[in-house]
C-alpha cells in the first residue's frame, strides 16, 4: 500500500546547482522537524548543469519538462505532486525552506497562501529598485484588475490545496503564471490569505532568470487581456501593437527631423558629388545586365527629402523633395544643397521610414559609405542565417535559401537605399522567426509576422516588400515540414501571410489618414491617382494584358542565370524540367498534401503581385524581380522534400 503524502513541495529548477542541495536540506529538515509526511518534487526545466544529478542524490523526485518556461516547469510539477497541500518555492535560495511553519499552519485555514516580500525582512540587494516599482505597480493594477487584497502578486513561495489547485485551468507559461494563479483564484471565489516571508538575496555570481522589463510586460499583458476570450485577446494585441507601432514610427521620423541640416550637409554634397561620377542615375553594375541596375535616382530623392526636414511634422508628413522636370535628380539635389532650388515636390504617399536609420548615419557617412555598410550588414545577416539552419543540421535548407538568394540578386539590394530596407526586414524577420519555432514559441509568430508587414510599409519604396513575408514564412514552414499535416495547422500557419497582409494594408491606410490630418483633403485625390498608376490598368500604349505579359517577362527575365541569355534560360528550363520529371518518378510514398499546398500558395503570393501591380512592375522589372527568389525557394523546397532521394540514388 503506498504512504499517502500529506505535503509536496515543488521546486521549478534551471541551473540552480550552487543552490540547490541547501534548499532540499531546508525542507527535508522542515518536513522532519514538524512530522509531515511529505515530498520534494525538482521540476528540472531543461537544465545544462548538475542540478538533477544533485536533486537526485539528496533524495528529491525529478521530473522533466523541457519545454523552458516558470509556467511550465510548475505545472509539471502540480501535475506530479501527490500530496493533499503543495508549497511552491524557487530553489535560489531566496526564500527559507526551514521556516515554513507560519506558511504550513495558515494553509490548514485557507484555499491558498500567499507570501508578501514587503511586510517581512528583505535583505539589501535581493530586489533592485525597478524590480520593486514593477511589482508594485503590477500588483496594484491586479488588485483592482482581480477584486483581490493580495499586496504581492509575484512573491514565488506559495501554499495551497490539491483540491484548489485542480480548480483552476493555467495556460499560461512564462513569468506570468503567478498572476494568473491568483487571478483565477480570485475568479473562483477561492479563499486567499497572506503572509509575510523573508526576501533574501541570492548567492553571489547566480545568473537571474528574471528579465525585469520582458516578464514585467507579460504581467502586464496577462492583466489587461488574460481573461479575456482568445479573440479578443488576440485582436487587442494585434491593435496594441499597430498603434505603438504607428505613434514609435512617426515619433522616430520627427526626433531625427531634429538634426540640423548642417550636421549632415557635408556628407550629402559629397553624395551629391559620387553620383556625378555616372553616366546615369540608373547604371548597370554589371554591363548589359539589367537585374544589376541600381537606382541613384530614387536615392537621390531619398537624400534630398533627407536635407529638406525641417524640424516640423510637416515637413515629416510632406516628404518635400527638390524637384525640375527633365532635370537629373542629383542635379536638381545639387541645386537644393546650393539654395537655388527648395524641395517642391511632396512625397507623402510614402512615409521612407529608413529615414530614422539615413539621416543620423549622413551625420558621419556618406552614401558610398552606407551603401557598404548595408553589404556587411547584408551578408551579416545571411551568414547568421545559415549559421542558424546548420547548427541544427538543417543543411539541404541552407542550399535553397543560398541559391534563391544568388538567383534573386539579393546582394544588389545593398548597394542602393531603396533596395536595402526589405531585405533588413527579412533578414531580421527570418532569423526571429526560426528562434521561436526552435524555442518552441510558435504562438508568437503571429505578432512577428503582423510587425513585420508593419514594418515594411514603414520603411520600403514598394520594391520586392513581399520578400519581407515570404522568405521568413517558407523557412518557418520548412522547419514545421513535419508538423504541418492536419487542417487545423494548415489553417494556422495559412494566419500568418493573412496578419502580414493585414498590418501591411493597415500601416498604408495610416499613413494616409494622418496626412490627410495634417495636409488636407488633397491627400486622397493623390492617393488615388498614385493606385491607379500602379495596379490594376491600362496605359495610353498598352492594355492591361499586354502589360501584365510584359511585367511577366522581365521580372521572370531577370532572374540569374536567365538574364545571361538563351542559352542559359534554356538551361534553366531542362533542369526545371527534369526536377519535376523526377518529380513524378520518384516521388515519396504518403506525401503531406497540405505542406505541399502550403508551400504552393506561397509561392504564388509574388505572382499576385505582379497581377495587381502589373504597370509597375513593368515599369520596374529591375528591382520588383528580386520578389520572385521565393518562386525559386518554394520550388527548391517542393523538390527536395517530396522526391524519395534514396530510391533515386539506388538506381543510380
Amino acid at each position: 500500500m503506498k504512504e499517502v503524502v500529506e505535503l509536496s513541495i515543488v521546486m521549478p529548477c534551471l541551473n540552480e546547482e550552487r543552490t540547490l542541495k541547501r534548499c532540499i536540506k531546508d525542507a527535508q529538515g522542515f518536513l522532519r522537524r514538524k512530522g509531515i509526511t511529505g515530498e520534494i518534487i525538482v521540476v528540472d526545466n531543461g537544465s545544462t548543469d548538475k542540478s538533477a544529478e544533485i536533486a537526485k542524490k539528496c533524495g528529491a523526485r525529478v521530473i522533466k519538462e523541457k519545454r523552458r518556461g516558470y509556467g511550465r516547469a510548475l505545472r509539471a510539477g502540480f501535475k506530479a505532486a501527490r500530496g493533499e497541500f503543495i508549497i511552491m518555492g524557487d530553489c535560489d535560495r531566496t526564500y527559507d525552506f526551514a521556516h515554513m511553519t507560519r506558511l504550513w499552519k495558515k494553509m490548514q485555514t485557507c484555499d491558498m497562501v500567499v507570501g508578501d516580500r514587503f511586510k517581512a525582512y528583505q535583505e539589501q540587494g535581493a530586489m533592485s529598485l525597478a524590480h520593486k516599482i514593477g511589482v508594485k505597480v503590477l500588483s496594484w493594477l491586479g488588485r483592482r484588475r482581480f477584486k483581490t487584497d493580495v499586496y504581492d502578486f509575484h512573491c514565488g513561495i506559495r501554499g495551497m490545496r490539491r483540491a484548489a489547485i485542480e480548480k483552476l485551468h493555467f495556460r499560461t507559461t512564462g513569468m506570468e503564471f503567478a498572476t494568473e494563479m491568483i487571478a483565477l483564484a480570485a475568479r473562483k471565489g477561492l479563499r486567499i490569505k497572506q503572509i509575510p516571508v523573508d526576501y533574501l538575496k541570492s548567492v553571489k555570481g547566480r545568473r537571474p532568470k528574471l528579465n525585469t522589463v520582458r516578464d514585467g510586460l507579460r504581467h502586464l499583458d496577462y492583466i489587461l487581456l488574460g481573461t479575456l476570450k482568445p479573440f479578443w485577446r488576440e485582436f487587442w494585441r494585434l491593435t496594441t501593437i499597430l498603434f505603438v507601432s504607428i505613434g514609435f514610427g512617426l515619433g522616430l521620423l520627427w526626433a531625427v527631423a531634429q538634426i540640423p541640416r548642417l550636421a549632415i550637409e557635408q556628407n550629402v554634397t559629397e553624395s551629391a558629388d559620387y553620383y556625378d561620377g555616372f553616366n546615369e542615375l540608373k547604371p548597370n553594375l554589371v554591363e548589359d545586365l539589367d537585374n544589376t541596375k541600381v537606382d541613384f535616382y530614387a536615392d537621390s530623392i531619398w537624400l534630398s527629402i533627407a536635407y529638406g526636414f525641417d524640424g516640423s511634422l510637416r515637413s515629416v508628413i510632406e516628404d518635400k523633395y527638390a524637384y525640375v522636370e527633365n532635370v537629373p535628380q542629383d542635379d536638381n539635389l545639387r541645386a537644393q544643397l546650393s539654395g537655388e532650388l527648395s524641395a517642391n515636390q511632396p512625397y507623402f504617399r510614402y512615409w521612407h521610414g529608413s529615414l530614422v536609420l539615413i539621416r543620423p548615419l549622413l551625420m558621419v557617412l556618406n552614401v558610398s559609405q552606407i551603401y557598404l555598410l548595408n553589404g556587411i550588414i547584408l551578408i551579416a545577416l545571411f551568414v547568421v542565417i545559415i549559421l542558424m539552419l546548420c547548427w541544427h543540421r538543417e543543411l539541404a535548407a541552407v542550399g535553397i535559401f543560398a541559391a534563391s538568394m544568388i538567383v534573386g540578386g539579393a546582394f544588389f539590394g545593398s548597394i542602393s537605399l531603396e533596395y536595402m530596407p526589405v531585405f533588413l526586414v527579412m533578414g531580421i524577420t527570418s532569423i526571429l522567426a526560426m528562434r521561436m519555432v526552435w524555442r518552441g514559441k510558435r504562438k508568437q509568430l503571429l505578432y512577428l509576422f503582423f510587425a513585420s508587414g508593419i514594418l515594411v510599409n514603414y520603411l520600403d519604396f514598394l520594391t520586392a516588400e513581399t520578400l519581407a513575408l515570404t522568405v521568413p514564412l517558407l523557412l518557418v514552414m520548412w522547419l514545421d515540414r513535419k508538423r504541418i499535416k492536419t487542417t487545423r495547422r494548415f489553417k494556422k500557419i495559412m494566419k500568418l501571410p493573412l496578419l502580414w497582409l493585414v498590418g501591411y494594408v493597415l500601416m498604408w491606410l495610416a499613413k494616409w489618414l494622418i496626412a490627410w490630418i495634417v495636409l488636407g483633403n488633397s491627400v486622397w485625390s493623390d492617393v488615388g491617382s498614385q493606385i491607379g498608376a500602379r495596379s490594376l490598368g491600362t496605359t495610353e500604349e498598352y492594355s492591361f494584358i499586354q502589360l501584365l505579359c510584359y511585367a511577366i517577362e522581365m521580372n521572370v527575365g531577370s532572374l540569374f542565370p536567365l538574364c545571361l541569355g538563351k542559352i542559359w534560360a534554356l538551361v534553366s528550363a531542362v533542369i526545371v524540367i527534369v526536377l519535376m520529371v523526377i518529380v513524378c518518378l520518384k516521388r515519396k510514398r504518403g506525401l503531406n498534401w497540405f505542406w505541399i499546398d502550403a508551400v504552393l500558395i506561397i509561392s504564388l503570393l509574388p505572382f499576385l503581385r505582379l497581377f495587381l501591380l502589373a504597370e509597375h512592375e513593368a515599369r520596374h522589372y529591375f528591382f520588383t524581380y528580386r520578389a520572385l527568389a521565393a518562386v525559386v525557394m518554394a520550388f527548391l523546397m517542393f523538390c527536395v522534400e517530396v522526391i524519395d532521394w534514396r530510391r533515386t540514388r539506388k538506381k543510380a
